[in-house]
């Protein structure tokens, strides 16, 4: 995915006034790029850029956990007590230099975890913006995704959370940062959001459909046998069908 395209998404996660209309095309994107083999939306790049250091930190561990390993801070620059730059490595970095007296089982864990991995990934704050720099996303050890548990699905509050808002009308925009601002510890990735608005759509549509058939069928009683009366209760500005009597 190009850097525009997710720069593109990243203004949307912040702007609650944007809004996305054309939720069918999202989802066509987001299947294309769920169905490439071994993907992890929302990777890292260099050239990504970030509203703050804070969700550059979250989406650094968030692909890191997604990709089976884990990552620890290694350096911090500050300009007037500002942070500029920061340097994040795989756990498994560094090299153990043994100590003459230490402990033999100390010794054996200070091994386990400095394997000189050559994971990095290096992040400056230019402006109001932070970019990553550069990026070595090589390991020199096995990766074990079966170890970690995967974010990618959204939990059943947060879906919850948007099929509320879905079915009060808020468009894509203004549900991402709601999402954000009620969860403020999670990630939240845009694309699932799009997903899970597409699928809580549809199921609106299709209660939709359902009752204005239900209604056709009894109109169509109305019309043919005596007997039958049918009053519609309409809502909204659409008019939209609420009630038979």
């Amino acid at each position: 995915m190009d850097n525009v395209h997710k720069h593109h998404l990243f203004e949307v996660y912040f702007s609650a006034d944007e809004e996305i209309d054309d939720v069918n095309e999202l989802q066509d994107e987001y299947e294309s790029v769920s169905s490439e083999e071994d993907c992890v939306l929302f990777g890292l790049e260099v050239g990504d850029v970030f509203e703050s250091w804070d969700s550059a930190e979250k989406q650094v561990v968030y692909c890191a956990k997604n990709n089976g390993f884990e990552v620890k801070k290694f350096r911090l620059e500050k300009n007037k007590g500002e942070i500029v730059r920061r340097t994040f490595k795989c756990k498994f970095s560094g090299v153990y230099r043994a100590q003459k007296k230490a402990d033999i089982e100390d010794t054996r864990e200070r091994k386990s975890v400095r394997m000189n991995c050559p994971w990095n990934i290096n992040l400056q704050l230019t402006g109001d913006l932070v970019y990553v720099t550069s990026l070595c996303n090589e390991h020199n050890h096995s990766l074990e995704k079966e170890n970690f548990v995967s974010n990618r699905q959204l939990s059943p509050e947060i879906l919850e959370e948007i099929k509320f808002l879905v079915n009060i009308g808020c468009g894509a925009g203004p549900i991402i940062c709601a999402l954000q601002k009620r969860f403020p510890e999670i990630v939240i990735h845009p694309k699932y959001v799009y997903n899970a608005i597409y699928r809580f759509q549809n199921i609106q549509n299709k209660s939709k459909s359902d009752a204005a058939e239900t209604f056709e069928k009894l109109m169509k009683l109305q019309r043919e046998e005596h007997g039958w009366f049918v009053k519609a209760r309409l809502e909204g500005k659409d008019n939209h069908l609420t009630g038979l009597f």
